[in-house]
């Protein structure tokens, strides 16, 4: 009985592109604020790059966009290099040229919003924030020290969380969705119901 062949699948590709040559997707809903582009600054220069850009066969970005509205704001600062890369103009790049258009804009998307629906165990994430060094906690994290400090004590020991009262709860940060936030969820859930209309893939939203 002859070998069943295997359908060919494209094979990931990684290669360095030029930041100038990088073309942020027209379609792109989702919005960096200059904090979070900070934020992802310095956990670049702490950490370097360690997830490579999804690209289309035009240089168009179909994923990756806060990191490389990082990398231009290091360049703007004047840093040129990364613990792990020699020059910050050369960005590492995984080749999504295969994907069709409605792929590229539907993964943009899906890529982004299932991000959202991650939650956090506030026990561990107060256990992880008090083993890790207190210097520069907030920069290595991205947690705001406000954050950390109501994290830590709102999951402390009993005798912790009385010795600071109704201060802790002041402080909670909100883990909850803010309202602007809200509609942009909304706005990017219409996104990818119109991306996947478009790539005639059967869908429902709640």
């Amino acid at each position: 009985m002859p070998a069943t062949r295997l359908p060919k699948r494209p094979r990931w590709r990684t290669f360095l592109r030029g930041i100038d040559l990088l073309i942020p997707h027209a379609r792109n809903p989702r919005l960096h604020s200059e904090q979070q582009v900070a934020k992802l600054a310095r956990l670049l220069t702490t950490y370097g790059w360690t997830t490579p850009l999804l690209v289309d066969g035009e240089n168009g970005i179909i994923a990756g966009h806060g990191r490389v509205l990082a990398a231009r704001k290091l360049l703007h600062d004047g840093v040129r290099a990364l613990p792990n890369l020699a020059d910050l103009r050369q960005l590492p790049c995984v080749d999504g040229a295969h994907f069709t258009k409605a792929q590229r804009l539907a993964y943009m998307l899906a890529d982004n919003r299932i991000a959202q629906e991650a939650t956090w165990d506030p026990e561990l994430l107060a256990g992880n924030l008090k083993d890790l060094p207190a210097a520069r906690l907030a920069d290595l994290t991205a947690f705001s020290e406000e954050e950390i400090k109501a994290v830590t004590l709102r999951w402390a020991p009993t005798q912790d969380v009385a010795a600071h009262g109704a201060h802790t709860n002041a402080v909670m940060p909100q883990l909850k969705v803010a309202v602007h936030e809200r509609e942009q969820m909304a706005e990017a859930k219409r996104a990818i119901a119109s991306a996947l209309a478009e790539a005639d893939i059967p869908h429902v939203f709640v």
